[in-house]
């Protein structure tokens, strides 16, 4: 039996999200990604417009009015036409009418910076199609032919080209958006337009939002809105997000942390946030608390400090991981203080040749690996192609030595595999 409620972890609802927006029978399944705050419902949605190159149109509906979606009414000298945000996706239509001299007929490529995919229509039938990242195989037909940035057709072939700009329109916070913009996006999401707008054929609709057992202000969403979408709900992963935080630079001691304190990855709970304490543990946090604690040795030098310093050190963590995920964290940062990174082990510096390891707590073990791991990759990446194996070979092989020596089996393991995935050259140098 499934769960009412299913919760998937990101790297799946990724690839569901992808498959469900790719067209099928010309049609693409909007999605709604829900859960709670700083779990990285948006960031998913713009890995994947990253992915496969198109632009994410961000609408924040909490923020907006229906004239957002809608438009305005502008008086023209043709009656009163509706002009909508330029932020969101164009259309431009091409009727084919005029032909060349050789019979055929010439479509140009809008100039105007954006970056297009080209429909061919005849009627309501799609007969081909340029550079949509998200369809299926439409047979592209003979006649069809690129010419610079302009395309030729046969006079009859096709009744009109439509250019629809490359992206993703993402809705956000659409659970907090009053009852007005919802109904202006049902349309939207229903009928692929809204009042004159309408969205370009090939651009896929996504929404996010948190639910009301997150502690954020919702609006019901409407019966009809709710059933335009496929639902989907996130999981935070520990394993997941550890493996990404390796491979993204984040400081090696929250990473260690996490990895030896795993349910303090995500800690919500709204009836403890309030009176001063609103910070909380969720992977968002820990990115911000990664970026405070870049400078190293500032953060050294305030933590070392004990009459100066140290309540500095501990507001910052306390400030953006609450409390009680604070008071852990500082036990871990202690515990790590002194042992050496990863560039005393890569160059066997006198931190790393001292190194005890019947004096540390395995945990300890975690922030060194990664340490190690974040250390060779940035060092492979920096290094000029022509030096990469021969000044790196010493070090790598410092690097696996120490580990070996100090660790067990199965974080060695890890460390091979997760600095494979970062860059599969890199243990190649081991060889």
């Amino acid at each position: 039996m499934f769960e009412r409620n299913l919760s998937v972890r990101p790297s799946v609802l990724r690839r569901i999200v992808k498959d469900a927006i790719t067209e099928k029978d010309g049609k693409r399944t909007p999605v709604m990604i829900w859960g709670p705050p700083g779990v990285g419902k948006t960031e998913i949605i713009h890995q994947i417009a990253d992915e496969v190159g198109a632009r994410t149109v961000a609408r924040h509906l909490g923020q907006m009015e229906p004239t957002d979606l809608m438009g305005v009414p502008v008086v023209r000298d043709e009656g009163v036409k509706w002009e909508v945000s330029s932020i969101m996706p164009k259309r431009v239509i091409r009727k084919v009418r005029e032909t060349r001299e050789d019979g055929r007929v010439s479509m140009a490529y809008p100039n105007d910076g954006r970056d297009y995919a080209v429909m061919f229509w005849k009627g309501n039938t799609l007969v081909a199609r340029k550079n949509d990242p998200f369809a299926n195989n439409v047979g592209n037909i003979d006649i069809i032919s690129e010419n610079g940035r302009s395309y030729v057709v046969g006079p009859g072939d096709v009744d009109f080209v439509e250019f629809g700009e490359r992206c993703i329109l993402f809705l956000d916070e659409l659970s907090t958006a009053d009852e007005a913009v919802q109904n202006a996006a049902l349309q939207l999401v229903l009928d692929r337009r809204v009042g004159d707008y309408e969205l370009p054929s090939n651009v896929p609709v996504l929404a996010a939002g948190n639910r009301e057992c997150d502690g954020a202000y919702v609006n019901p969403m409407s019966m009809p809105l709710a059933n335009r979408f496929m639902h989907l709900t996130i999981r935070v992963d520990v394993d997941e997000w550890v493996d990404w935080a390796t491979a993204n630079a984040i400081n090696p001691v929250i990473v260690g942390f996490i990895k030896t304190f795993p349910n303090e990855l995500h800690q919500m709970d709204p009836d403890t946030i309030g009176e001063g304490n609103y910070g909380y543990p969720t992977p968002r946090s820990y990115v911000f608390l990664s970026r405070e604690l870049k400078d190293y040795e500032y953060y050294q030098g305030l933590y070392d400090d004990v009459d100066n310093g140290r309540e500095h050190f501990e507001a910052v963590v306390s400030g953006l991981i609450g409390s009680a995920a604070a008071s852990k964290f500082y036990g871990y940062y202690k515990t790590m203080h002194g042992m050496p990174s990863g560039q005393d082990i890569a160059q066997n510096t006198e931190k790393a040749r001292s190194f005890d390891k019947t004096k540390v707590d395995k945990g300890v073990f975690f922030g060194i690996a990664i340490s190690c791991i974040q250390y060779l990759t940035d060092r492979y990446r920096n290094l000029p192609p022509e030096k990469k194996v021969e000044s790196l070979h010493e070090e790598v092989d410092r690097v696996f030595q120490f580990l070996y020596k100090n660790c067990d089996e199965e974080l060695v393991i890890w460390s091979l595999r997760n600095l494979s995935r970062i860059n599969k050259s890199i243990p190649l140098i081991l060889t």
